[in-house]
């Protein structure tokens, strides 16, 4: 349910309420009877264009400023508002530098299971990978195109009628509370602390970095999130 003020505590914490955050919590609620979870969205229930404002950076190199703050929607839902329902799979040679801390293989029974989630055909996770040509390293990779699935919309109902999902909006956090060991909480920025057992990162590929490194986290040696099978046994949660 929709809710203007929170508990002091929550088994779950979700930061962000876009495709990751929702899918997520859907899970939870339905498929491992997790009790309670708050899911915090920093925007509003439809866009708001000052609320987005928290989104914009200072950017060099390739890309400009602007293609950042776009691709970092604050709103419920998050970017899948503006997502044009492209959606394809990492590519063998995006782990040969070893820099992920899992294998590809580990990824593709959860790329399956995005399938239902974004409504995409049955046979979209595929391994068609070939060069370009025959002298480039550059590889041809398949992408497919659902809906697009607008998340907002899709769980909207389940937002407000789930009695185990508290979703607060306009909550920014401003820092993921720990004490050099283990996550603790988190702070919003009206500077309310929420303790949590466990808390999940939804913020996408440029709010999940910001807010580590504004929470003083080293991603590599803290334990920021966990497993469901650490909360009820069952699906990998990351942030």
């Amino acid at each position: 349910m929709f809710v203007t003020e929170s508990n002091d505590h929550y088994p779950v914490i979700i930061i962000g309420s876009g495709p990751a955050g929702m899918s997520v919590a859907s899970e939870l609620v339905g498929k491992h009877g997790v009790q309670s979870i708050l899911l915090l969205e920093s925007g509003d229930l439809t866009y708001d264009a000052e609320l987005n404002e928290l989104s914009e950076v200072t950017a060099s190199g390739d890309l400009p400023a602007s293609h950042y703050a776009i691709h970092a929607i604050r709103a419920f839902g998050g970017t899948s508002l503006v997502c044009a329902g492209l959606c394809g799979v990492l590519e063998p040679m995006s782990f040969d530098n070893g820099e992920w801390p899992f294998s590809r293989e580990t990824l593709l029974p959860f790329y399956e299971r995005a399938i239902s989630i974004l409504e995409l055909p049955a046979n979209s996770v595929v391994d068609d990978v070939a060069p370009i040509n025959s002298d480039s390293f550059i590889n041809y990779r398949p992408v497919d195109l659902s809906k697009p699935v607008k998340f907002g919309e899709k769980y909207l109902q389940f937002a407000r009628e789930s009695s185990k999902l508290d979703v607060m909006l306009r909550a920014t956090v401003s820092r993921i509370d720990h004490d050099g060991s283990a996550v603790k909480g988190v702070t919003l920025a009206t500077g309310r602390s929420i303790r949590a057992d466990k808390v999940v990162l939804a913020c996408g590929g440029v709010g999940n970095p910001r807010l580590l490194l504004q929470s003083g986290l080293d991603a590599g040696r803290l334990s920021l999130s966990a497993s469901v099978s650490e909360i009820s046994g069952g699906l990998p949660v990351g942030g």
